[in-house]
């Protein structure tokens, strides 16, 4: 099999792993939602900083600095496996020791033995990061995909065995740490490597020296996307945040998993144009409204099918996550702007404007949070969905000045998007405010009209975004249907 195929085929199985993984993530979350109270969740989320911010650690850069490297040595392997066990194992302790002040910080005593159950996840991580990236370094991208997919579907059947069971936020702590127990487990016995001597001081410096550039924007990235959760958990009740967390995950699964998925299609094609100025700005625009045009209405449905949606999918006693829900579908209009930019900046070699944009932003947030809390939980979240379009406005700024694909074209090509939505806003209004007999009636009612209507206003209004979508879609579809 030639590199072409080879990646490819990553492609194709990468893609598998991560769609698979969510929908199954996804299904998993909707049935504990049911079994479980929106408390639960909130307590769960209320560690998600520490232990995003640990798993960052433990890593250290050191997956994608292997990735890189064109042979890795079994020194290079030793060495970052001692490193990520030595991390792993100081930051359990700190985790252990740390976890009653945790507790009293948002005045939870479950949380003490939370914290040291769901820690566990950081040692067994540290386990599987050598091994994961020799695999992904070597494009053995199908038995990875086949692993995390099938590790995925388990332990959620696990979890929810447990909390049919009784077992309350225990099987969702159980749940946490059990999948990079079970995935070190099973990469050990597909590839039974044992480390060779100990720590590489070359091996070390060389790829720390790649790797710590990572460890740091990473971070910054990790404490700001788990920031809402630290401040909600501290301010709020357990429940309120469950609530809160449930609707960011409701509003951002459908628009991630699709982004990602045209995502790799669509990098490519920029990587190829990245040295002729008008074709990238050509390319880029064409991506820009192929996920404007798709993540719009999925936004706006969620927004007003929000209450069937929600007492369908997680029962009546999550009724509270439907203005939660409602809010944060408007910042989701907008998610797929920031990350369609920054990979431009990659494209172009320009790490420096991606790392200021990632300052900017997070000023942004902190001052959002800062005047939002002023007005309670709703102040906090509309402060959210501010900093989330000022991040998109700055992103399709610096872009402009870098592609010739000038602001005001950005604008006008959202707008144009934006004017197909009227028809589905009016119909979604209607159909919201229409007595049906049950909640799936009214659910279905408001997916197949809603969505009928917004394709009938594109194709009559002839919008390039359709013709767009066969450009960029269509093309990879035949490749794929060829093999």
């Amino acid at each position: 099999m030639s590199l072409a195929q080879k990646t490819l085929s990553g492609f194709i199985w990468t893609l598998t792993s991560r769609v698979g993984t969510r929908i199954s993530i996804f299904v998993v979350g909707i049935i504990l939602a049911r079994l479980l109270t929106p408390a639960d969740f909130g307590l769960v989320a209320m560690l998600s900083i520490f232990f995003s911010i640990s798993s960052s650690l433990v890593d250290s850069g050191f997956t994608h600095a292997l990735i890189r490297e064109e042979t890795v040595t079994e020194e290079d392997k030793t060495t970052v496996f001692y490193i990520n066990i030595i991390i792993s194992i100081s930051l359990y302790t700190i985790l252990w020791f740390s976890a009653p002040y945790i507790a009293f910080f948002f005045d939870q005593p479950q949380l003490i033995w939370l914290t040291r159950i769901m820690g566990l996840d950081v040692l067994f991580k540290a386990l599987i990061i050598v091994q994961r990236a020799v695999f992904m370094q070597s494009l053995r991208f199908k038995l990875l995909s086949t692993i995390d997919i099938s590790v995925s579907i388990l332990t959620g059947i696990i979890a929810i065995f447990l909390a049919y069971k009784g077992m309350g936020v225990w099987a969702l702590a159980i749940k946490y740490f059990l999948s990079s127990l079970l995935i070190s487990i099973i990469l050990f016995i597909v590839n039974p490597w044992m480390p060779s001597g100990f720590i590489n001081k070359n091996s070390f410096d060389r790829l720390f020296g790649f790797g710590s550039k990572l460890l740091i924007t990473g971070l910054i990235n990790v404490f700001y996307n788990n920031i809402y959760n630290l401040v909600i958990g501290k301010l709020f009740s357990p429940a309120i945040l469950g609530f809160y967390n449930r609707a960011y995950t409701l509003t951002r699964q459908p628009v991630t998993t699709i982004l990602i998925a045209l995502q790799q299609v669509t990098y490519p094609i920029l990587s190829k144009t990245k040295d002729d100025l008008n074709r990238l700005k050509f390319s880029h625009q064409k991506v820009v409204k192929v996920i404007t045009f798709i993540n719009f209405p999925i936004s706006i449905v969620i927004a007003f099918s929000a209450e069937p949606l929600v007492v369908l999918l997680l029962g009546e006693k999550w009724i509270d996550t439907v203005p939660f829900l409602q809010l944060l579908s408007i910042s989701a209009l907008v998610i797929h702007l920031s990350a369609l930019n920054k990979d431009l900046f990659k494209v172009i070699g320009r790490s420096n404007i991606y790392l200021k944009i990632s300052i900017i932003s997070k000023v942004i947030t902190t001052l959002s949070i800062i005047i939002g809390y002023q007005f309670g939980i709703w102040g906090l979240v509309i402060g959210s969905i501010v900093s989330q379009f000022l991040e998109a406005l700055l992103c399709m700024y610096y872009s402009s000045k870098y592609i010739n694909y000038s602001l005001f074209e950005q604008l006008k090509d959202i707008l144009l998007i934006t004017f197909l939505t009227i028809p589905l806003i009016l119909t979604m209004l209607i159909l919201y405010n229409v007595d049906f007999s049950s909640n799936i009636i009214k659910l279905l009612c408001m997916l197949i009209f809603g969505i009928t209507i917004y394709l009938l206003s594109a194709f009559f209004t002839k919008s390039t975004a359709l013709s767009d979508i066969k450009e960029v879609i269509l093309p990879y579809i035949k490749k794929r249907n060829k093999k």
